[in-house]
């Protein structure tokens, strides 16, 4: 029962992990549409300029920034290549968060098995246990590297 729990919880964990880590669909502005206004991105343009800027909003042809001099500027979205934005802590936080919890929960249903009925409750304990120094290590570690995510690439 136990070793069928732990797979079924490892199932869903590499689901949810895959989630996490969705690539960009080419050609699609969810991405950039669901950013905040003053989000820091890089524009790179079809023809290779860069344009380090704020995010402003996203209109059906164009996409509104506060560059660098803080002038608005209107870039027609037909222009754009790839924007990139700086990678954020979550995917990093999540990532240990399940890994600590299966590796927590791997070691619960190890003492269970060891044990008489008093362990029972092994398996969440030391899956919380796992999944709370496991998400700690992980923003840790995300934090320290300092990666461009792609959040659009066009077609």
């Amino acid at each position: 029962m136990a070793q069928r729990n732990l797979c079924i919880l490892s199932s869903l964990v590499f689901l949810v992990n895959s989630f996490v880590q969705a690539e960009v669909v080419s050609g699609r502005w969810e991405k950039v549409d669901a950013l905040q206004p003053g989000k820091r991105i890089v524009v790179i343009l079809k023809v290779g300029d860069r344009i380090d800027s704020a995010f402003h909003h996203s209109e059906h042809e164009y996409l509104a920034l506060t560059d660098s001099s803080g002038r608005e500027r209107r870039i027609l979205k037909s222009d754009i290549g790839e924007i990139v934005r700086e990678d954020s802590a979550l995917n990093g936080t999540l990532n240990g968060l399940l890994l600590g919890f299966l590796g927590g929960a791997a070691m619960g249903g190890a003492v269970a098995a060891k044990a008489d009925t008093a362990a029972k409750y092994s398996i969440p304990f030391w899956g919380a246990a796992g999944a709370g120094a496991g998400a700690l290590i992980g923003r840790a570690v995300d934090k320290t590297r300092k990666e461009m995510e792609v959040i659009y690439r066009s077609r």
